[in-house]
C-alpha cells in the first residue's frame, strides 16, 4: 500500500501545484511584459493568472480545509477577472471546470477523513497496523480520480496551455476606420469628433479614453467635421499640424524636429516631427519623439498621431474639446476646410430678399433681451449706432448668481450684414469665446455661441426680443 501511495502523493501535492503555479507565473510575466499589446485588458488577464497561482497553493496544502478555502478564492478571482475584462466564455468555462474539480476532490478528502477517523476509533485496538496514517491517506486518495498521473498531467497541462493561449492570441482589434464613433464636442456646438470604435479602452461616466496602437500608428485617424460657420476662415495645414502638436504636448513648448509637405490618403498633407518632455507621452517625464500628419479630404480635417513612446495615447473629454477648439477657432486667411451646407434660420423678407442690401444700424437699434427661466438665464444686448454692449445674468439651482452685469461682458460692432460676430467673456470662471447673431426680423435676434473655452453659464442658443 505504501509503495502505491507515494507516486499519487507526489503527483497531487507536488507535480500538479508546480504545473498550475508555473502556468500562472508565466502568465503574469507575459501580462507585465505585453501590457500595451494584449488583445484583452491586462487587469482581467492578470486576475486569471493569480487565480491559477492561488489554486496551485490550495492543491499543495496538506490541510484539506485550507485547500478548499484557497480554491474558492481562486474561483472568485477568475469570476472577477471575467467580469472586469469580459474574457472569452471558453476561458471562464475552463477556469471554473478545473477549479470545481479541485474543490470537489478536496470535499471528498474531508468527508473521507471524517469517515475514516470515526472508523479508526472502533478498529484501532484490534488492527492498529492496518490503520496507519499512510494507509488512511492512501485510501482517501483513491476517491480522487483526477489525482491519477494520466488524468492530471494530461488534462491540467492542456487546460493551462489553452487558457494562456486564449489570453495571448493575436489581437483581432486592429483599427477599422469603417466603424467610427462620433463625439459631439461641448467646446464647439455643431462640430463633431469621430474616431474608430476600436480605440476605446475604457469609458467612465463622461470621460472617454482613446487607445492607439504601437504596431500600426499611421492607421489611426481622427476626423473633425465642421458645422455651420459664418466667417469661413481656417488655418493652413501647417498651422493645423502645429496646433495639434501643441495640444498633444500638453502646452510644454515641444521642440520641432522637422516639417515637410507629404501625401496621405491621396491628398496633400503636412507632417511635423517633434519631441516633448511631458507625462502625456511618458509617465516618467522622459523625452519622447512623435509626429503629426494633417490633411483635408471631402471637407473633413483628418489627422494622425504617432507618439513614439510605449505609453498609449490616452486623452479625456476635455482634451477632445481642446483639440476641437484649436481646429475651429482659427482666424487665419487660408480656407482649407470645405464647409458643409447648413440651412440658416429663415429671415424676414424685408431683410433678406435683396442679398446686397445692407441692414441699417437703426433697424436693430435698442435693447434686446433673452430669458431662460428654467436655468435662470437672462441675456441683455444694447445696440446703439452699430456698437454692441451686452451683459449676462445667470443663476444655478440654488439661485446663487454666478454672472453679473459687472462681470460678464459682450462687445462687438454691427457690420451691416446678418449674421454678425460678437466677443463675450464670462464673469464666472475663465469662459470666453465668440457668438453669432442672426437678424430674424425687426423684433427678433438669434444668439448662437460658435466658439467657447473655459467654464461659463452663457446659453448656447437663445432668441432675443426687442424692447425699444
Amino acid at each position: 500500500m505504501e509503495t502505491l501511495h507515494k507516486p499519487r502523493k507526489l503527483v497531487s501535492n507536488i507535480i500538479m501545484p508546480i504545473i498550475w503555479g508555473l502556468g500562472g507565473l508565466i502568465g503574469l510575466l507575459m501580462v507585465v511584459k505585453n501590457t500595451n499589446k494584449m488583445p484583452i485588458s491586462p487587469i482581467g488577464a492578470g486576475l486569471v493568472c493569480i487565480g491559477l497561482l492561488v489554486a496551485a497553493v490550495g492543491m499543495g496544502l496538506k490541510k484539506a480545509w485550507g485547500a478548499i478555502a484557497i480554491n474558492i478564492t481562486g474561483i472568485l478571482i477568475i469570476l472577477f477577472g471575467f467580469m472586469a475584462d469580459r474574457l472569452s466564455i471558453w476561458v471562464l468555462i475552463l477556469g471554473f471546470a478545473v477549479l470545481l474539480v479541485t474543490l470537489w476532490n478536496n470535499i471528498q478528502v474531508v468527508m473521507n477523513e471524517r469517515k475514516q477517523a470515526g472508523n479508526r476509533d472502533l478498529t484501532m485496538e484490534n488492527t492498529p497496523e492496518m490503520h496507519s496514517e499512510g494507509q488512511l491517506e492512501s485510501e482517501v486518495a483513491k476517491t480522487s480520480w483526477y489525482q491519477r498521473p494520466k488524468w492530471m498531467i494530461g488534462g491540467v497541462g492542456i487546460i493551462v496551455i489553452v487558457l494562456i493561449g486564449l489570453m495571448f492570441s493575436p489581437s483581432s482589434s486592429a483599427v477599422d476606420t469603417s466603424h467610427f464613433i462620433t463625439y459631439q464636442s461641448n467646446a464647439k456646438p455643431g462640430f463633431t469628433i469621430s474616431y474608430p470604435s476600436t480605440w476605446i479602452k475604457e469609458v467612465r461616466k463622461n470621460d472617454v479614453y482613446l487607445l492607439s496602437s504601437d504596431k500600426e500608428p499611421l492607421d489611426q485617424i481622427v476626423s473633425f467635421t465642421a458645422g455651420a460657420r459664418s466667417d469661413k476662415k481656417q488655418s493652413t495645414l501647417e498651422e493645423k499640424a502645429a496646433e495639434i502638436v501643441q495640444y498633444m504636448a500638453g502646452h510644454t513648448n515641444p521642440k520641432v524636429l522637422y516639417k515637410k509637405e507629404t501625401t496621405w490618403l491621396g491628398q496633400k498633407a503636412y507632417e511635423i516631427g517633434f519631441s516633448a518632455n511631458d507625462n502625456v507621452f511618458d509617465p516618467n517625464g522622459k523625452d519622447a519623439q512623435g509626429k503629426v500628419m494633417v490633411t483635408i479630404k471631402e471637407g473633413t480635417l483628418l489627422y494622425i498621431i504617432e507618439d513614439g513612446s510605449k505609453k498609449a495615447f490616452e486623452k479625456n473629454e476635455k482634451l477632445l474639446d481642446a483639440i476641437a477648439s484649436s481646429v475651429t477657432l482659427s482666424s487665419k486667411a487660408d480656407v482649407v476646410v470645405e464647409q458643409p451646407k447648413v440651412e440658416q434660420p429663415k429671415a424676414a423678407p424685408a431683410m433678406t430678399n435683396n442679398a446686397t442690401k445692407a441692414i441699417k444700424p437703426n433697424d436693430i437699434y435698442g435693447t434686446w433681451e433673452g430669458r431662460n427661466d428654467t436655468h435662470g438665464m437672462r441675456l441683455l444686448l444694447t445696440i446703439d449706432e452699430g456698437y454692441i454692449v451686452g451683459h449676462h445674468y445667470a443663476a444655478r439651482n440654488d439661485k446663487k448668481r454666478v454672472d453679473g452685469s459687472d462681470q460678464t461682458t459682450i462687445t462687438g460692432k454691427f457690420t451691416g450684414q446678418s449674421p454678425f460676430i460678437v466677443n463675450w467673456k464670462s464673469g464666472y470662471g475663465n469662459g470666453k469665446g465668440q457668438a453669432e447673431i442672426t437678424v430674424l426680423d425687426d423684433k427678433t435676434l438669434h444668439w448662437r455661441i460658435i466658439s467657447s473655452e473655459g467654464e461659463h453659464y452663457i446659453p448656447k442658443e437663445i432668441d432675443l426680443k426687442n424692447s425699444k
